[in-house]
């Protein structure tokens, strides 16, 4: 069986793209889109294997230069600072909330809160209907609720 030469990149470049799920380090998927590159080049031009060759090296080093820092933050993402909206919006504290069942010194009631239902304390009764402060994260996992009332 005689494999083409665009064929070849194809699967070389596959490879190498495959190859990066394996090994750390995002470097090897841009040696496979340069092989993807050379691949379609080779099959709209007749192009000579030694220049197949040269291209392959030059979008390799080409796409590496220009994209790597941009695909590395596409999908590694990073990390958010503590005075990020989406990380305050996390914290409960200083929330406004509707008790839903009575709350008293004894047993714990419910709450609602940012449109969810939660199980909260409080230092004293407070009953259906008032609306509360959320002024801890008791457990802080959001499964219990210290309130007080509103001033």
């Amino acid at each position: 069986m005689h494999w083409s030469p665009p064929v070849l990149w194809a699967l070389i470049g596959l490879g190498f793209i495959a190859l990066e799920a394996i090994l750390p380090g995002f470097v090897i998927m841009f040696f496979g889109l340069g092989a993807l590159i050379t691949a379609l080049a080779a099959w709209a031009f007749d192009i000579p294997l030694p220049y197949q060759a040269m291209l392959f090296a030059a979008a390799s080093v080409a796409s590496l230069a220009t994209l790597r820092t941009t695909f590395k933050k596409i999908f590694q993402g990073g990390l958010r600072d503590s005075g990020d909206p989406l990380r305050r919006m996390e914290s409960f504290v200083g929330t406004a909330a509707v008790v839903t069942e009575d709350i008293s010194r004894a047993t714990a009631g419910r709450i609602k809160a940012r449109g969810s239902f939660y199980t909260a304390v409080a230092d004293s009764h407070i009953p259906a209907g008032e609306t509360v402060r959320i002024v801890e994260d008791v457990n802080g996992d959001h499964t219990l609720f210290k309130v007080a009332r509103e001033q």
